[in-house]
């Protein structure tokens, strides 16, 4: 194995780091390392990956984890914690002879109005900068796991997809398709320093991924508008921290003014293959998203 590639995958048991993971786990000649916060979740990683303790709370775990890294894919927290968590991490990094860091960063992190995510993801951009190793940064918008693994699957329990969107448009991307640009970016040249824009294939709405999942799930799921208060009321009951409901606010606002829509082939010509709509995720997802469509939803001010 010494001969082998390694890869340090951080968020490797997260909504996108978990299908990183799985796809860099099929190419010959990578070795892959997953940096891992809780020991049970171990277990949700493919057999031939090998676990690592790491956190950023511990800097020595994170030191320990780079021993003998070559490459890393970077994802930190996309909220408050996101600069300092990366900061840990980048620390570790730059005693190491990287080849090559790949990071998950915020979708036109550059555009007006910016949200809080954007100003995050900006400071851990240049971070990565500032380590002088060859970078690719990966942009982007909403992902459809969200409603599978993610922020939203609460609302695919109550069928009712209750967000203040109104009838603002996204390319909403499918993880597996950002995962398949990772490996690329990890894997073949040309890549170094280079930004993406991953974008589906085409900007669609809220109401129009309600209409998805309902016919993937045979369940009635509507949509529905909800003012910026009732958004926060909302986030708030459910124990959400005030900084995350105001700052989640300020990206769906992005997205329902109309500065979301942005389309790109960049999935095709990385990956060489179209990027799945949001129609094939559902279908592909039938069965999970029913089993979650017939769960009943948590009680008011339970975790999450």
């Amino acid at each position: 194995m010494g001969s082998e590639t390694v890869i340090l995958v951080t968020g490797a048991t997260g909504m996108a780091g978990g299908d990183v993971c799985a796809q860099l786990a099929e190419v010959p000649g990578v070795e892959v390392r997953a940096a891992v916060h809780s020991p049970e979740k171990q277990g949700l990683l493919p057999e031939t990956v090998a676990a690592v303790p790491f956190s950023t709370d511990d800097p020595a775990t994170v030191e320990a984890a780079f021993e003998g890294v070559d490459k890393l894919f970077l994802l930190t927290p996309g909220g408050p914690l996101g600069p300092p968590a990366t900061r840990v991490v980048m620390d570790a990094a730059k005693k190491r002879p990287l080849q090559a860091i790949v990071k998950l960063s915020s979708f036109d992190p550059h555009g007006e109005p910016q949200a809080p995510t954007d100003l995050w993801a900006l400071e851990t951009e240049a971070m990565v900068r500032e380590a002088g190793v060859p970078f690719t940064f990966l942009r982007p918008p909403w992902f459809n796991q969200n409603f599978t693994r993610g922020y939203f699957v609460p609302m695919v329990m109550q069928n009712m997809l209750a967000m203040p969107f109104g009838e603002g448009r996204a390319g909403w991307l499918d993880t597996r398709d950002l995962a398949a640009m990772v490996v690329k970016a990890l894997t073949v040249d040309n890549h170094e320093n280079k930004i993406y824009t991953p974008t589906g294939p085409a900007a669609i709405s809220l109401t129009e991924i309600a209409d998805s999942l309902s016919r993937a799930t045979g369940r009635q799921i509507g949509f529905m508008h909800l003012t910026d208060e009732q958004w926060v009321e909302a986030m708030l009951a459910v124990g959400r921290p005030e900084v995350e409901a105001h700052a989640t606010l300020a990206l769906i606002s992005k997205t329902r003014d109309g500065h979301a829509t942005q389309i790109t082939d960049d999935v095709e010509r990385v990956t060489g293959r179209k990027p799945r709509s949001f129609e094939d995720f559902a279908g592909d997802h039938a069965e999970a998203l029913t089993g979650i469509a017939n769960t009943p939803p948590p009680p008011p001010g339970a975790a999450q």
